[in-house]
C-alpha cells in the first residue's frame, strides 16, 4: 500500500506539471521550427498539446522508480480530451481543454482503473498548464502557484533524442517547492523536472510516442 501510495504521488507530481508505444523510427519526426513568440492563434497553443484521440507517448523516469511512465489521448467531446497516465503504479484521469488562448487541466482522478469516459464529469480543479503568448516572460497564477514561460529556445537531449526550440515552463508552487515543463511544438510535453533539492530532482523524459 505505501508502495502504491509513493508511485500515485509521483504521478500526480508528474501531472501537476503537465497531460506511445511503437519503435521509435516509425514516430513522428520533429517539426522544425524559429525560436521566438508563436502565431497567436489557438491551433498554435494547441500544436503544444496534440491531444487526438490514439496519441501516446511513453516518458523514461531519472530520481525515483515510479517516474517513468506512459501517457495517452483516450476519449474526446469538443475541445476536452481525457488522458491516461500510467507509471506501473497506479493510473491517473485527467480531463484537459483547449480554450482559445489556454490549456487547461479540468478534472483529475487517482487511481481511475477502468475504462470509463469522465469527459462530462464537474471540474475540480482548473490548472492552467499553458497560456498566450508563447513569449518569454508570459506569467499567470494557476491554483495559487505561478507558472512563467522562461525560455522558447531550450535545446534537450532525452531518451528519443535531440529536440530544439522548446518552450520552457517554470512552476513554482505554494509550497516553495520549483518545476520545469518542456513543451515541443508538434509533439507535446518532451520533459518534466520537479525540483525537490539542488542534488534531488525528479524527472521524465520523452522516449517515444506516436501522434495522429
Amino acid at each position: 500500500m505505501k508502495k502504491l501510495s509513493i508511485s500515485l504521488i509521483i504521478l500526480m507530481l508528474i501531472n501537476i506539471l503537465l497531460v506511445s508505444c511503437t519503435d521509435q523510427n516509425n514516430a513522428a519526426a520533429p517539426p522544425k521550427d524559429t525560436p521566438g513568440t508563436v502565431n497567436q492563434t489557438e491551433e498554435a497553443i494547441s500544436e503544444y498539446f496534440p491531444l487526438e484521440v490514439g496519441n501516446r507517448w511513453s516518458y523514461e523516469g531519472y530520481g525515483n522508480e515510479f517516474a517513468s511512465y506512459t501517457q495517452q489521448v483516450v476519449y474526446k467531446k469538443d475541445n476536452k480530451y481525457q488522458t491516461m497516465s500510467d507509471n506501473g503504479g497506479t493510473t491517473i484521469v485527467n480531463v484537459i481543454k483547449v480554450e482559445s488562448d489556454k490549456i487547461i487541466n479540468i478534472f483529475r482522478l487517482g487511481e481511475a482503473y477502468e475504462d470509463k469516459n469522465f469527459l462530462d464529469e464537474p471540474s475540480n480543479l482548473h490548472i492552467e498548464l499553458l497560456r498566450l503568448p508563447i513569449a518569454v516572460g508570459n506569467s499567470w497564477v494557476s491554483e495559487e502557484n505561478t507558472y512563467e514561460i522562461v525560455k522558447t529556445d531550450e535545446t534537450l537531449i532525452v531518451p528519443y533524442g535531440k529536440l530544439d526550440n522548446c518552450v520552457v515552463v517554470k512552476t513554482s508552487f505554494r509550497d516553495g517547492t520549483i518545476g520545469y515543463s518542456y513543451y515541443k511544438k508538434g509533439i507535446g510535453l518532451v520533459q518534466s523536472d520537479f525540483i525537490i533539492s539542488d542534488t534531488d530532482v525528479i524527472s521524465s523524459k520523452l522516449k517515444e510516442f506516436v501522434i495522429k
